[in-house]
């Protein structure tokens, strides 16, 4: 130690003469801050930007045209096929660290083999010019809407904020309840009665899917 002390005078006062040292106090502040949960599902609004997603049902109420029973496949109003259109989006906004999906359940007048939803197989990211992104539980085509998880958040997207993310979703009616999509069997149910019918179709975002 003697050593370390004695070589360090040496060398201040070897510079004495030519030198000025400046002097020099520090301190410092130590900042908090507490970031709140955010954990939510909602439905996208319809936008003016052009380059935006283009959707026929901002508000989730989704109508159909009058049903005349002899349809394989029944789109809503103002849907076409392969319009470049979608009925609703759903936004996703988190900012939870934990692993989090949306599953999708039916209830109400219609029938399972009597309605389907159209997913695409990419979700995508309004924090990056709507990058697609993946964890899609679904392959892209129509299937019956059942209880089952559609979308796992990969890690590095379980965060979303401050734009969210977007899923793109459309649904028909299938008036005779069998509907057989790229060779798959997808609905073998019964034909639709003559009535007026009202069903609810529930999305739920969760951890631990």
């Amino acid at each position: 130690m003697k050593k370390v002390i004695i070589l360090a005078l040496v060398l201040g006062l070897a510079g004495m003469g030519e030198y000025i040292f400046a002097a020099e106090s520090t301190t410092q502040a130590t900042v908090t801050a507490a970031v709140g949960s955010s954990f939510n599902i909602a439905f996208y609004p319809r936008t003016e930007d052009a380059n935006d997603f283009d959707i026929v049902f901002p508000s989730g109420q989704i109508t159909f045209p009058a049903i005349a029973g002899t349809e394989e496949i029944v789109y809503p109003d103002g849907r076409g096929v392969d319009d470049g259109k979608a009925d609703i989006g759903l936004l996703f906004l988190s900012n939870s660290s934990e692993s989090w999906g949306m599953k999708m359940s039916l209830s109400g007048d219609i029938p399972a083999d009597n309605i389907i939803a159209y997913t695409k197989n990419k979700v995508y990211d309004r924090n990056d010019n709507n990058a697609e992104l993946d964890g899609m539980q679904l392959d892209e085509g129509w299937h019956k809407i059942e209880d089952v998880t559609v979308y796992k958040a990969v890690e590095g997207d379980l965060v979303t904020l401050p734009k969210g993310t977007v899923m793109l979703l459309s649904f028909a009616i299938i008036p005779s309840g069998k509907f057989t999509y790229q060779e798959a069997e997808i609905c073998n149910g019964d034909a639709l009665p003559a009535k007026s019918y009202t069903s609810t179709v529930l999305f739920t975002m969760a951890t631990g899917l």
